[in-house]
Formats: C-alpha cells, structure tokens, sequence
C-alpha cells in the first residue's frame, strides 16, 4: 500500500492535523477511529491482522489510541529495516 516508504512522514502530518483540527482534545478511542479512517481500508485491514490482541485496545482505553499508533510503527518500520 506505499505507506511502509512513507509511514514517518504520514503520521507526523497526521499528528499536526489531528492538533489544527481540535480532534487531539477528544477521547482515545475517537481517535483511534480517526486515525483508522485516514488510513483507508488497506491500512485498517492491516491494522486489524496486527499481533496486540483488540482485547488489549479495548481494555485500556486510556492509551488505545498510543497503542494503535505504536503496533503500526513497529508494523510499517519492520518493512523497511
């Protein structure tokens, strides 16, 4: 899906997005889909297959959204290594 060359720069200008637009402010968990969303389907599917049991996303919702970010890090940075 290309975001393995470009995964750095994509979520670094998420991060600003998600800041501009106020949606940093929201609970964890909304940003977790809105980060899912700006992936696109791919990207989700991917996520979805990823090793972090969605039990452990679910059950602590105070970081699911820095555990999602972390899981595709390690996801998209194994590609490129």
């Amino acid at each position: 899906d290309g975001m393995e060359q470009n995964w750095d720069e994509w979520i670094a200008e998420f991060k600003v997005y998600m800041t501009a637009s106020g949606y940093d402010r929201l609970p964890n968990e909304r940003k977790l889909c809105i980060l899912l969303n700006n992936l696109g389907s791919t990207a989700q599917s991917k996520f979805h297959t990823l090793p972090t049991p969605n039990e452990e996303l679910i059950t602590d919702k105070n970081n699911v959204y820095e555990v999602g970010i972390t899981k595709l890090s390690e996801q998209y940075s194994k590609k490129i290594s």
